[in-house]
């Protein structure tokens, strides 16, 4: 029988943002980023490059929606 993805119940000597997720391919992305750290190292190049990866589609997706923002903005200001 598998496992289940998602434990029930922690796990003691885990950390709380993976404390739950026990699938690495059910992971958030800035979850799996503190996968990078290691007791006291850390990866600065792999973090700050995973960093800019994943705010890539956030800001994509803003510059896509900004006119409808504003439009949304400048509609509800409108009296009357």
């Amino acid at each position: 029988m598998k496992p289940p993805d998602i434990a029930s119940s922690p796990r003691p000597g885990t950390s709380s943002s993976t404390r739950f997720i026990t699938n690495v391919k059910l992971r958030t992305l800035p979850v799996g980023l503190s996968s990078f750290i290691t007791g006291d190292v850390y990866g600065w190049g792999y973090l700050m490059a995973g960093a800019v990866l994943t705010t890539l589609p956030v800001i994509a997706v803003y510059i896509y929606l900004q006119k409808f923002m504003v439009e949304g903005l400048t509609a509800g200001s409108v009296k009357g």
